[in-house]
């Protein structure tokens, strides 16, 4: 059985850390940002609550760098996970996808 996690793309002070939030009340959480300013307190906040979070700088706009991500939560989380991936951009508000 795979383990699940949850994926929490373009983590900021805002709508995404209240949905890593509420994610990682349940799942380990990856959490990802261009910007490293954007998960460190929230990964520091849900670690030391009691979950399970990591922050990884990513622009989910360059498919080398959402592959380098993924090579990443394999690392953290073993090769058999399944996520559910909450991007919050700009371009595109609230997508879900199951991966």
């Amino acid at each position: 059985m795979a383990k699940l996690i949850a994926i929490v793309a373009g983590v900021g002070p805002g709508t995404g850390a209240a949905v890593a939030r509420k994610f990682a009340a349940t799942y380990p959480v990856a959490l990802l940002a261009r910007n490293p300013e954007n998960f460190e307190s929230l990964a520091k906040e849900i670690n030391s609550s009691g979950g399970k979070a990591i922050g990884i700088s990513t622009d989910i706009s360059d498919a080398k760098s959402v592959a380098n991500a993924f090579a990443d939560i394999k690392k953290e989380f073993g090769e058999d996970v399944e996520a559910a991936v909450r991007i919050q951009s700009k371009v595109q508000k609230n997508m879900m996808l199951i991966v």
